[in-house]
């Protein structure tokens, strides 16, 4: 017998992955891993559109991309993991900046 709910949430799972897929494919100068920054325009869109609290993520390349994604978007949070890993910026530099810029950040 069908779970009727898995089926669904399936469904719904793929539909949202393709629609992503399709979306993101027309976006081809995403900062996606470059460094340049946030892709301010895409993060600002989502968070206008959505309830939900939106993660930024992908294309920081300095402190001074996270203190720019808080202040140009809705972004509840946003996240970088490449230039830690590389040791390009550490993360004790990206929080001093946010602090300095006025931003609320953990220090702990």
């Amino acid at each position: 017998m069908l779970n009727y709910l898995a089926f669904w949430g399936a469904s719904v799972a793929l539909n949202l992955t393709c629609n992503a897929q399709q979306f993101l494919s027309e976006r081809p100068n995403a900062a996606c891993c470059r460094g340049d920054g946030f892709d301010l325009e895409l993060v600002e869109a989502v968070s206008s559109a959505v309830t939900i609290p939106v993660i930024a993520s992908s294309g920081a390349g300095s402190p001074e991309h996270f203190q720019e994604v808080f202040e140009a978007t809705g972004a509840a949070a946003a996240l970088a993991a490449g230039i830690f890993h590389r040791r390009e910026v550490s993360i004790e530099d990206v929080k001093t900046h946010m602090s300095a810029s006025g931003i609320p950040t953990r220090t702990a």
